[in-house]
């Protein structure tokens, strides 16, 4: 399980701050040397990312609420049947993705803001993967390292701190 959610983070980083490379045969602009090529194809292989022949993965552009959330239901195999009705001021009972929206609210996993929205089109932020990751593999412990770009008051900091103690994220060379 570790490896699933260390591959499912690799992948959605590369997605939100890697430079573009092509792994051709799935994605035309993912090559096969990308840093993450390997991690995409066993995401793929997984059935976590879904292809889409003759489109692109998108590697520069950040990935939204509602993607991850996919990836995740797909990863974590959750069923979407059944779940209570969710009260959220931007997702209504018609929206197209409603019942994947419920499923990760009723799971704890993603959460409304202050203002009771889900913002499914909204790009998720570091801060808020590092907590949604902590929350959907259920994933203990805590590490003294500190980012030098993450402020102690930050809402986020324990969350991250998980994932540098579990080495899901290790940072760059420069302490960010």
């Amino acid at each position: 399980m570790k490896k699933l959610y260390s591959l499912l983070l690799a992948v959605l980083i590369a997605a939100y701050v890697l430079p573009l490379s092509s792994l051709a045969a799935i994605f035309p602009d993912v090559k096969d040397e990308h840093s993450a090529s390997v991690e995409i194809k066993y995401l793929v292989e997984q059935g976590i990312i879904i292809e889409k022949p003759n489109q692109k993965y998108r590697v520069n552009e950040p990935i939204t609420r509602l993607e991850a959330s996919a990836m995740i239901q797909r990863a974590l195999k959750l069923s979407m049947e059944n779940r209570p009705a969710v009260e959220l001021s931007d997702v209504k009972s018609s929206h197209p993705h409603y019942q994947l929206i419920a499923t990760m609210v009723d799971e704890g996993i993603f959460m409304g803001n202050a203002n009771q929205e889900f913002l499914p089109n909204g790009n998720l932020k570091r801060g808020q993967m590092a907590a949604v990751f902590v929350r959907a593999f259920d994933l203990k412990g805590t590490s003294g390292y500190r980012f030098r770009d993450v402020p102690a008051s930050y809402w986020a900091l324990p969350a991250i701190q998980t994932l540098s103690a579990q080495s899901v994220t290790t940072g760059f060379l420069d302490n960010t």
